[in-house]
């Protein structure tokens, strides 16, 4: 009777836990959804004829484009520079992990601050009109802008160490946000060809679910558990990346476009109006993007896998593949497996991503709904990834009481 009052005195606390995270989540979302309904500048300086056509990357990093409020940025700024600094420090992986956490921080924040000063400057210019007081709005709304982007980088850094799925909540936020902000009309199309949209759309969210919930397995030999009933494999995610290649594409990508369009602004004649090779609705664009999507994808699914340190590990172990000599050649067939798994799930969220883009430069007329169709997409694969968090949280509270033992 004993035993059983307090195995349910655990499931309580878990669950107790669980709800406080939850909580504290919902409590960050509602600071978030306040501070995006807060404007920054006042009306009578706003360009009211801006064509944002980069909304839903915008959303994707958890900002606004449509107006200037403060959190227009999003997290653009801090998931640039994490790729950046991650890209940088990639070929040294050891020397990265023996820095210290202040070490990390300092490098973070520096990089972010820049990338908040550059984006803030090209959000700014795009909604300011000229005028006699263009200077001093400026200055103002930009130092209002780069402070309410820090302060939203905090709140999400919060919500990974006291909430659910770090960033994550506040990005589909934002994707909700955009999609009902978008007014998205439906066109008088044939009715097949909307049919044929929505189990297009039915089909790649299937295979989205199928893709995040499937492994690759590779058995091996434990020297430690020998059993003909029970075997023993390595299981390795068939998209290790998740949601995060997506979120980080499209930060990289915008902050790309950002970098180029003001070198032309201030070198050249050319203003932002005039320059859309690298917009989402030209050949070009759709192509840089869905290229940076596939190697980046590549790259973070490699870097997740981590081929090299599942090999030290195996050799510490004294584990060993069939077949497959330790040492060098068990790096060597972990790398080549991993190499096979991050190019595979390059290649298919590139496809699924970067399809519908194609599609709008083949009948312009379904643009609207066929960047609704992406962010639907998007959301659902965010969701997908936070409902993954909520589970591998309850299942390392299973393990709380042993853990805390130990450690």
């Amino acid at each position: 009777m004993k035993k059983k009052l307090n195995i349910d005195m655990k499931n309580h606390i878990y669950r107790i836990s669980l709800y406080r995270r939850i909580i504290y989540t919902l409590f960050i979302l509602m600071v978030f959804i306040l501070g995006s309904n807060i404007p920054i500048i006042s009306k009578q300086y706003l360009n009211h004829d801006v064509n944002v056509v980069n909304s839903i990357g915008a959303a994707t990093m958890g900002g606004d484009y449509t107006n200037v409020n403060l959190f227009s940025l999003g997290l653009g700024p801090w998931l640039t520079s994490l790729l950046i600094i991650n890209l940088i420090s990639y070929r040294n992986i050891d020397k990265m992990m023996k820095q210290t956490k202040l070490q990390k921080q300092v490098k973070e924040k520096v990089a972010t601050l820049c990338l908040c000063v550059i984006q803030g400057y090209y959000v700014l210019n795009m909604h300011i009109k000229g005028g006699e007081h263009f200077a001093e709005v400026m200055t103002i709304s930009l130092i209002v802008l780069v402070a309410g982007s820090m302060c939203l980088i905090w709140l999400a850094d919060q919500n990974a160490l006291y909430g659910i799925a770090g960033p994550m909540p506040i990005v589909m936020i934002s994707i909700i946000k955009s999609i009902f902000k978008g007014h998205h009309v439906i066109d008088d199309l044939n009715p097949t060809f909307w049919l044929a949209v929505i189990l297009l759309m039915l089909f790649s969210i299937v295979l989205l679910v199928f893709v995040e919930r499937s492994e690759y397995r590779l058995p091996y030999i434990d020297i430690m558990h020998i059993s003909k009933v029970q075997k023993d494999f390595l299981a390795w995610k068939l998209n290790p990346a998740g949601s995060l290649a997506i979120m980080l594409c499209m930060s990289f990508y915008m902050t790309v476009k950002y970098i180029v369009e003001l070198v032309l602004m201030f070198f050249t004649d050319i203003k932002l109006k005039q320059f859309t090779y690298l917009d989402l609705t030209h050949p070009i664009g759709i192509t840089f993007f869905v290229v940076l999507l596939f190697v980046l994808n590549m790259l973070l699914s490699k870097f997740m896998l981590n081929p090299s340190k599942k090999a030290e590990e195996f050799m510490k172990s004294g584990n060993y593949f069939e077949g497959v000599l330790p040492g060098k050649p068990t790096a060597r067939y972990l790398n080549q497996k991993a190499n096979i798994i991050s190019r595979s799930s390059a290649i298919l969220i590139s496809i699924i991503i970067g399809l519908p883009f194609y599609i709008t430069l083949l009948i312009p007329q379904v643009f609207d709904e066929v960047f609704l169709s992406i962010q639907i997409l998007i959301l659902v694969y965010i969701a997908i990834n936070v409902v993954e968090a909520i589970r591998n949280y309850l299942y390392f509270e299973g393990y709380r009481t042993f853990l805390d033992k130990y450690w």
